[in-house]
């Protein structure tokens, strides 16, 4: 009997970073059937990797924490529980991952192909594959497995008899966050269309602009800093839609199956981190990001999911 091949998909940096990785993890399943797939994350987006499609087990390399610094970098080896594996991919060009794979004897160590980096990124991490198998690699969508029922204490803010748009305004860069005047509009127009609006997102920058819409007498479903990744995965589920800004939660909703209409304040980004039309239920807004445009091309999406 063939031995197991073992293969490391690194990605240590953010939450939709990881998810984008998925479309590799697929094609390395589709290519080795019988592999093991194990992927390793920063502790914060340890859940973006678990529910992905065919991921068969995911390592924390816990970098603020427990494997901090030098000994906490052999530690991690001496701990590792999957020696000697076939391959490692390095998703981004990071020295310490490439050593780790090293030091793991890895077979094969493939990192960051320069050649691809105008392409979208899911897209440039698949084709890390084909170095080594020499075959192309399908262009798949990105894959998140979780059910759509609500933990208890998210599902009593939720109704039946009510329609939900999940709203995503900030990221970790604030010149691709929406501007409030917008957030704004946007949300009174969702209200007379009979959606209530889920607003969601992380940190306190998108708290700030939470409190600043209520302080302007808007009304929504604040779920900031209330759920876990796979809980935003559910929450996102359970809506009709997602509006988001570029930021992880809008790769979320893909993988999840949702209708996204992805709003784009930096055009440059699209190309590589935009969800595509032929992978998703997906619109993309790069100019004329009014309101009354982001909530039609929205209601588009909506009525070709129910066809």
């Amino acid at each position: 009997m063939k031995k197991e091949k073992i293969f490391l998909v690194f990605n240590t940096a953010c939450f939709g970073d990881v998810l984008l990785c998925n479309t590799l993890c697929q094609n390395i399943k589709l290519n080795y059937p019988n592999s093991k797939i194990i992927f390793i994350c920063d502790k914060p987006y340890y859940e973006a990797a678990k529910f992905q499609k065919d991921i068969d087990d995911v390592i924390i390399y816990d970098k603020k924490g427990n494997n901090k610094g030098l000994l906490g970098f052999f530690d991690f080896i001496a701990n590792f529980p999957y020696k000697n594996p076939y391959c490692s991919f390095i998703t981004y060009l990071n020295y310490r991952n490439i050593l780790i794979a090293k030091f793991l004897k890895s077979k094969h160590i493939i990192s960051e192909n320069k050649k691809d980096k105008y392409l979208p990124v899911s897209l440039q991490h698949a084709k890390l594959l084909e170095q080594l198998t020499r075959e192309k690699v399908l262009d798949l969508p990105i894959k998140y497995n979780i059910e759509q029922t609500l933990p208890s204490r998210l599902a009593s803010r939720f109704t039946n008899d009510k329609k939900y748009i999940a709203l995503c305004t900030t990221s970790k860069d604030e010149t691709k966050d929406m501007p409030i005047s917008t957030a704004l509009d946007l949300i009174n127009k969702i209200h007379k269309e009979n959606y209530e609006v889920v607003f969601v997102g992380a940190g306190n920058k998108a708290k700030n602009y939470s409190e600043e819409l209520k302080n302007n007498n808007c009304k929504f479903i604040e779920l900031i800093n209330q759920t876990s990744i796979s809980e935003l995965g559910r929450v996102s589920k359970n809506c009709e839609a997602l509006i988001s800004v570029d930021t992880g939660t809008m790769h979320l909703g893909c993988a999840v199956e949702i209708p996204v209409c992805a709003v784009f304040y930096k055009p440059k980004m699209t190309n590589k981190w935009a969800p595509r039309k032929e992978l998703y239920n997906s619109t993309i807004i790069q100019e004329n990001q009014t309101a009354e445009n982001i909530l039609k091309n929205t209601k588009l999406l909506m009525e070709n999911n129910n066809v």
